[in-house]
């Protein structure tokens, strides 16, 4: 059976080559594929991509920190949609995987749970499965090499990490560095170069789905959009349309992806066709809701719902209708109370300073309209997120013309 293993960055591909190595002793019938190390010399490495991803059985993405946030492994997850897919999380907990690999049953490092992913691979082998007393000798006999090949590479990487932080910083070498000190902006030329690095990717993915894989076109579509809204100060209005016509295409293929709302939202803000973009946010929170959502449990869950509110409320701001700021006092106190189930948390508490600071925008316009902030807070749902509430309140069921 085919095992695909998905990595992005130096230590996410140790991590994949250590599997490479170890599963086959274990599970002697898989065979196990990392990119760069298993593309025959002289093939074209698209097409045999394509085709690996089309042929595995099973998948395991290697996300560390480093790639927690990479476009890559959001499109190799999105290839294997219709194959059990599991990311295994290295130096990173389960509060730190995003959003698009969220519902995926993810492995950590632990002998009992890399045992349940071994068991969960045999399972997806329909034809030379190993029994369970058998499978569970080939484990614990070879499981220790593993452990101990993981425990190194951690090593290595807290005293990589640690060596960074050690080293001095030189103020005039901005652009030799991928991320630049807080506070230094990197130069344009740092911007052009990511842009055109991202959107070469972008199109490659394309080409790579020869228009027949509704996955891998929504991916590559998500990757260039994402590409054009991170290009930084070149971002032109031209640009701005490119991404809504890419995370259009993407939401024809899979209408329920919360970000491509979230995003296209803030694309057609920049835009300033605000009903629009209204009707996109919304659609992102009722969409992160049904995919089950928690901010109550998860700092980034509540940064991202809490935002999301705000740049709502924002929105309605911009519109200047009594209504509309009637609505912007409900949305403003929703993404307030959301944001404060983790105000401890540095990200969390950033929105709730950007809140403070959209009341004082709000407030004039209240008075404009001769409303008080308690009047048009009263009956404001205590439900919001997890249940009924101002969600349903924010704009038509249909998206605006």
């Amino acid at each position: 059976m085919n095992v695909f293993l998905g990595w992005s960055g130096e230590l996410s591909h140790k991590v994949a080559l250590l599997f490479r190595d170890w599963l086959p002793r274990v599970i002697q019938a898989v065979e196990p594929f990392v990119s760069d190390r298993d593309i025959p010399k002289g093939t074209e490495g698209k097409e045999e991509l394509k085709k690996q991803l089309k042929n595995a059985s099973f998948g395991i993405l290697c996300i560390t920190k480093d790639n927690v946030d990479a476009q890559w492994i959001c499109y190799e997850a999105g290839a294997m949609a219709d194959i059990p897919v599991s990311p295994f999380l290295l130096d990173v907990d389960s509060s730190g995987v995003p959003a698009p690999l969220f519902g995926l049953q993810y492995t950590v490092n632990d002998e009992t749970d890399v045992n349940q992913l071994v068991r969960d691979i045999n399972s997806a082998n329909s034809t030379n499965s190993l029994g369970k007393m058998q499978l569970n000798e080939a484990f614990e006999c070879h499981w220790p090499q593993l452990r101990d090949g993981l425990s190194v590479l951690l090593k290595q990487s807290l005293l990589s990490s640690s060596q960074r932080d050690q080293m001095p910083q030189q103020e005039s070498d901005v652009e030799s560095r991928p991320t630049p000190r807080r506070g230094v902006r990197p130069s344009k030329e740092i911007y052009r170069r990511c842009r055109i690095e991202a959107l070469a990717s972008a199109e490659r993915l394309e080409t790579l789905l020869g228009g027949q894989d509704k996955s891998v076109a929504a991916s590559a579509h998500y990757v260039a959009s994402m590409a054009l809204k991170f290009s930084g100060p070149s971002w032109t209005p031209g640009d701005c349309q490119k991404v809504v016509c890419h995370l259009g295409e993407t939401l024809k293929r899979f209408p329920e992806w919360p970000e491509a709302h979230f995003n296209l939202a803030i694309a057609l803000s920049k835009l300033e066709r605000t009903a629009n973009s209204l009707f996109h946010y919304q659609r992102a929170i009722e969409c992160f809701r049904a995919d089950g959502c928690h901010p109550k449990a998860y700092p980034r869950d509540a940064e991202l719902i809490g935002k999301i509110w705000l740049f709502q409320a924002l929105g309605r701001m911009c519109l200047r209708d009594a209504q509309d700021i009637i609505q912007a006092r409900l949305e403003l106190g929703e993404g307030r109370r959301i944001l404060r189930h983790h105000s401890d948390n540095q990200r969390c508490q950033f929105w709730l300073d950007y809140a403070d600071d959209l009341e004082k925008r709000l407030g004039p316009l209240e008075r404009l309209h001769g409303l008080s902030g308690e009047a048009s807070m009263h009956g404001a749902s205590d439900q919001g997120f997890e249940g009924q509430g101002p969600c349903e309140l924010s704009v038509d069921a249909a998206e605006p013309s």
